[in-house]
């Protein structure tokens, strides 16, 4: 199905005496299919509007234009677009993609799901196989009666006294007590067949958000501003998952698959930089989804605020304040691992205060 791009511009302007301002704009740009599919396509959109606007002056020939009353140019949307914001927007992606990671191989998941059966099918054939292995080399060497434990039947009447066959009437023997060993049989052929049915696809994503506030005084010659920012940024990551090797998801989930994450975790202490720069998710995430089909992986970058300015102009006595909603979004096409961002933490957890009192006793205890 062909993909074609597009470009859409909307705006609407006020007037000043010297120049021409925007007071609503969106600007959109990206892909799009006929039919429309599942699939994600890349998108971006910038768009600005007034919420409150005022205007007062004692000099009724005042020409004055106020900070910030250009939309698309004030300084909210100029740090969207600038990328001013870049250290909140990867911690937002941090922790998207790490809501993301819990949501595939959590067990309510289609995918933790199908890795916790497929670890328990293989148990189950294990422990079955191993235990029929048990009952024929028994019955081969002759002991009867470890040969019933194992199997867990009872005797027939004619062996009601026996403890011990000839090694050469085993498989007679054997076949007479099938009964017993058959249930094991069934039990190994239905993991087997657990095993070989294909997981559907599941779609999972992880979301997450940060917020961001400024504020800012200019005091100019002529003129004084006073501008603020509040707002939000939020990250949503998804993608198609389905198992295509169970034994390398299953190590992936246990975080048996990356030599750099184990090293790390070998490093002295380097669970306490974890706490700050989280560095071992950086390392693990090159293999967190190893033995897994990825498809349709998006990431979307939402950036919201409301931009306020109270500018002040002391040669025409001009006073005006405004409020404009700024928005920009961009959804691009795969998923974005984490990256080290420092953070202090605003708060330790139980089991962090419990790990730094041990290691604080532990270095005073070495005197």
């Amino acid at each position: 199905m062909p993909v074609t791009s597009f470009t859409r511009n909307v705006q609407s302007n006020w007037n000043y005496p010297l120049q021409t301002y925007r007071r609503f704009y969106k600007w959109q740009n990206g892909n799009r299919r006929k039919p429309v599919t599942d699939e994600p396509l890349a998108y971006f959109v910038r768009t600005g509007s007034v919420l409150g606007y005022s205007f007062h002056s004692f000099n009724p020939d005042a020409v004055y234009a106020p900070r910030g009353v250009d939309l698309p140019n004030n300084q909210l949307a100029f740090n969207m677009e600038t990328g001013a914001y870049g250290t909140e927007i990867q911690a937002a992606k941090n922790r998207s993609y790490g809501r993301l990671k819990e949501g595939v191989y959590t067990d309510e998941a289609a995918i933790g799901a199908a890795i916790a059966e497929w670890r328990s099918s293989l148990d189950t054939i294990q422990t079955r196989s191993l235990q029929i292995y048990r009952a024929f080399r028994a019955l081969k060497r002759g002991n009867f009666s470890k040969f019933r434990k194992e199997l867990g039947v009872r005797p027939k009447r004619k062996h009601s006294k026996t403890v011990f066959t000839r090694p050469k009437d085993a498989s007679a023997i054997w076949l007479e007590y099938w009964l017993g060993w058959a249930p094991l049989v069934g039990d190994i052929y239905s993991a087997m067949d657990v095993l070989g049915k294909p997981v559907k696809s599941v779609t999972v994503t992880g979301r997450a958000s940060v917020p961001i506030t400024w504020t800012r005084v200019f005091e100019g010659l002529y003129d004084r501003h006073t501008e603020t920012i509040v707002g939000r940024i939020s990250v949503q990551q998804g993608a198609k998952f389905r198992v295509i090797n169970a034994n390398e998801a299953l190590a992936a989930r246990m975080g048996l698959s990356n030599p750099a994450a184990i090293a790390w975790e070998l490093v002295p202490f380097s669970f306490v930089v974890d706490w700050f720069v989280r560095v071992g998710d950086s390392l693990s995430a090159y293999s967190d989804f190893n033995g897994l089909e990825v498809t349709n992986a998006f990431t979307s970058v939402y950036q919201r605020g409301v931009y306020g300015c109270v500018s002040v102009s002391k040669n025409y006595g001009v006073t005006s304040h405004i409020n404009a909603y700024n928005v920009h979004f961009r959804r691009s096409l795969g998923l974005s691992l984490p990256l080290p961002v420092f953070q202090a933490p605003t708060r330790l957890s139980v089991t962090r205060a419990a790990t730094a009192v041990s290691l604080l006793l532990s270095l005073f205890s070495k005197g």
